[in-house]
């Protein structure tokens, strides 16, 4: 073999890539913000939930947060809402969003607990 080349990487594909001339030229027209992907994209393989409005404060402030405090894409609540993050290999990641719609981070369902922890956060409250 004298050359491999990957076709497709994490979810993404050969159309969507760059060179690196591109990008730095984008830089300098000021246009590098139409290039720049969302954050949650790279986590599309998870399952997404939304806080609840009243739950907002404690995921403001970094807290664990009960199941009854997200409703997933579908609106699930309760048994099916489980069944969605506590995946057979052990506990799912979740997409999680704030009440308005923006990406917070990463929750993972705790089983015992019978709620969510955070796993990585990208949140910046505006």
């Amino acid at each position: 073999m004298e050359r491999l080349e990957r076709t497709r990487v994490a979810g993404f594909s050969m159309e969507e890539s760059h060179r690196l001339s591109e990008l730095e030229a984008a830089v300098r027209e000021g246009t590098i913000d139409q290039w720049v992907i969302p954050v949650d994209r790279l986590f599309s393989d998870c399952p997404e939930a939304t806080v609840r409005e009243e739950y907002q404060k404690a995921l403001d402030n970094g807290n664990r947060l009960p199941l009854a405090a997200l409703f997933g894409r579908n609106g699930q609540d309760g048994p099916e809402q489980v069944r969605l993050y506590d995946g057979q290999d052990g506990p799912k990641q979740v997409r999680l969003y704030d009440s308005a719609g923006r990406f917070v981070g990463l929750y993972q369902y705790q089983k015992r607990e019978a709620d969510f922890k955070p796993v990585k956060i990208f949140y910046e409250k505006e």
